[in-house]
């Protein structure tokens, strides 16, 4: 971002951040549709886009779209178009790396004999089983206190090692059923006995009360994810009280009497709560909004008349940092991310073109799940979507997305974009993205799907010619709040930055 009066002069983040804010406070909110719309009526192709036309209202004028085009087409100086000169290997390529990459490193013909017998699964699975071994070795070399090169068929022969495994790890039935193969394989003869645990289930919560604040909820029409977080934050506040304070040990959690519940019990939550943030058994996001939701349980009680205090008015939230910098991949790690895609993908132009919405245009993994064919205008280059509000926007489709959509047949393009049910089609993608940052050498602390959003924001952030006003608009937020956490500096650029600071105030 340049500085108008001192044109040499590169500006520090807590002023790129001080503009940033400056520039939003006026900013319209970014053109919304009603409703979602056929893109076959030329009304549509005509009107949908004038949040990216060139306009002048009064002194200010807003981005032409071609401009966005071109910012978004040059984001990452990378064309993913073009095939790379590797072959394509499918699935199994992604097996047998793992086999040749890590399975190798096993060393004990015992195991690599069992691994070679199951080389035939799906590769996720495959990639599972090797990293439970792995951890049982690990496991059996502390017990034992030897080294893990010294762990052998010797010792993988031994059932206590298995069973104390599972006690202590908590296995699903699944890894439980995998351990049991590999010790057949050392002890074909015997039957491994693993005691069955005994699954606790948490009540369902239906306190009479609760379920009156959370009718409230709805009639003022909060989401169903935000009626779910209230109660489920209601329902771990009443059975901490229950298993906390001999008062409340005789009663269950949908008859504790909130009535008893005072000040100091909330208070004393509160620092449960902070506990676990320290211990890291929870993060200090989840710990804020776990406590909103209880204050917010005794206010709307207290205002429909069912309490007669509201024993929560006085005691302070819990304060969290929104803000958490994340590593954000170069042009060459991207590049690489997408030659694995296209490499070992089972339907490489469907995930590439899934990872694109999301790089190019900073589309959420559930906005692109639930795409269809009606919200794209391959004749105008434009794409409805369906934020987090509910609410639509319109937004210009670069050339690499435009390069994919024409690689798909015209039959298949009706309906769901990916034509699958989203939670199974989620469930497959995650565990594929898994391998996929395995491959690429991807070993960023958090390198989920919502890793390309943030790398979309903070490229932006970066282009020359993307003011704050416009990097709000293409990020779809409605406050700059939002969009500023999704902007990462490093270290070594903030300090490049400082460098070129003029001091000089004379």
């Amino acid at each position: 971002m340049e500085n108008e009066t001192k044109p040499q002069e590169t500006l520090n983040l807590t002023e790129i951040m001080d503009e940033f804010s400056q520039q939003l406070k006026e900013t319209a909110e970014w053109n919304q549709e009603e409703k979602d719309f056929p893109w076959n009526s030329s009304s549509t192709q005509k009107d949908s886009m004038e949040c990216l036309d060139t306009e002048q209202s009064g002194k200010n004028v807003t981005t032409s779209k071609m401009k966005v085009v071109d910012i978004l087409n040059g984001l990452y100086e990378v064309d993913f178009q073009y095939e790379e000169h590797s072959p394509y290997l499918g699935p199994s390529g992604i097996t047998e790396w793992i086999s040749t990459n890590l399975v190798s490193q096993l060393k004990i013909q015992g195991v690599l004999n069992w691994f070679h017998k199951h080389s035939n699964e799906m590769p996720y699975n495959f990639y599972q089983r090797f990293l439970l071994v792995s951890d049982f070795i690990t496991y059996c070399a502390n017990e034992l206190q030897i080294e893990v090169k010294s762990v052998d068929a010797h010792v993988l022969s031994k059932p206590h090692l298995y069973t104390s495994y599972v006690a202590t790890i908590g296995l699903n039935k699944k890894k439980i059923t995998m351990l049991s193969s590999l010790y057949r394989r050392f002890q074909p003869f015997n039957e491994l006995i693993i005691p069955r645990a005994i699954k606790i289930i948490a009540p369902s919560l239906c306190h009479p009360l609760v379920e009156r604040h959370l009718q409230v909820l709805k009639k003022h029409d909060r989401t169903q994810g935000t009626i779910n977080a209230n109660k489920l934050a209601c329902r771990d506040f009443l059975a901490w009280l229950c298993r906390t304070y001999r008062q409340f040990t005789v009663f269950n959690i949908n008859d504790v009497p909130l009535h008893l519940i005072t000040q100091p019990h909330l208070l004393e939550y509160r620092l449960y709560l902070k506990r676990k943030v320290k211990n890291k058994t929870t993060d200090d996001k989840a710990a804020s909004n776990c406590f909103y939701y209880v204050r917010a349980l005794f206010k709307s009680l207290h205002q429909l008349s069912l309490l007669q205090d509201d024993v929560a008015s006085d005691i302070k939230g819990l304060p969290f940092e929104n803000y958490h910098y994340r590593d954000i991949p170069s042009i060459e790690e991207i590049q690489r991310f997408f030659v694995v895609v296209r490499t070992y993908s089972p339907e490489p132009l469907v995930h590439l073109l899934v990872y694109s919405l999301m790089l190019y245009l900073g589309f959420r993994i559930s906005e692109v799940t639930s795409l269809s064919w009606e919200n794209f205008n391959q004749s105008t280059s434009r794409i409805s979507i369906k934020g987090k509000d509910g609410k639509y926007s319109v937004m210009p489709l670069p050339e690499q997305i435009k390069f994919l959509l024409k690689q798909f047949p015209d039959e298949v393009k009706k309906g769901q974009l990916f034509n699958k049910q989203s939670p199974a089609f989620y469930q497959h993608l995650y565990n594929y993205h898994q391998l996929y940052c395995l491959l690429a050498g991807w070993t960023f602390e958090n390198h989920g799907f919502h890793l390309f959003r943030h790398t979309y924001i903070t490229k932006l952030s970066e282009h020359p010619q993307c003011t704050p006003k416009l990097l709000m608009k293409l990020a779809r937020h409605v406050k700059s709040a939002s969009t500023s956490i999704y902007i990462h500096r490093s270290s070594e650029a903030l300090r490049q930055a400082a460098e070129k600071i003029n001091y000089n105030l004379s």
